[in-house]
């Protein structure tokens, strides 16, 4: 999904009038050494974005939270979050289209640990080679709207399974 794939999703289920991003409003004061905790209601994985349902109601308008995934403080090659899953964060005003908006900042797991949830997503799937292992290539195609594209694996590697080139 692009970026402006992003936005649309985002407007048309969060977002209110459908235009533009919700505003914060004029009078929210943000404390930025406050921490609060909630839960995960979506996170779209592969579009790097989702929401945060505070524990404390009223804490934001809509009782819903934007979360980015530069927001999440992991060491997982590709931060995520799983739907349900309680996490801590703090709140920032972010413009967004000339609008102020809030979302969140160092989003963690509750008291502070960082978020780490690839190694399990991982012992789900199955590697050629072994998680760890890296192979070389030349792109062959990307599209960037679309999010795929091919690479032409480098000769040389010593597979104990066959995969096509």
């Amino acid at each position: 999904m692009s970026w402006g794939g992003v936005q649309k999703h985002w407007l048309k289920n969060w977002g209110g009038s459908g235009r533009k991003p919700t505003p914060a409003p004029a009078d929210f004061e943000v404390d930025k050494d406050a921490r609060y905790t909630g839960e995960v209601a979506a996170y779209y994985k592969h579009s790097g974005y989702g929401f945060i349902v505070p524990d404390q109601k009223g804490l934001v308008p809509g009782d819903k939270i934007f979360v980015y995934w530069k927001n999440i403080q992991s060491d997982d090659r590709f931060p995520t979050l799983s739907q349900g899953m309680k996490v801590e964060f703090g709140l920032m005003k972010k413009k967004d289209e000339g609008v102020m908006t809030l979302c969140t900042k160092y989003v963690t797991l509750p008291g502070g640990s960082m978020v780490a949830i690839q190694d399990t997503e991982d012992s789900k799937k199955t590697f050629v080679g072994g998680q760890n292992l890296r192979y070389t290539g030349v792109l062959k195609f990307y599209d960037p709207e679309r999010g795929f594209g091919y690479v032409i694996l480098d000769d040389g590697f010593a597979l104990d399974e066959p995969v096509p080139k």
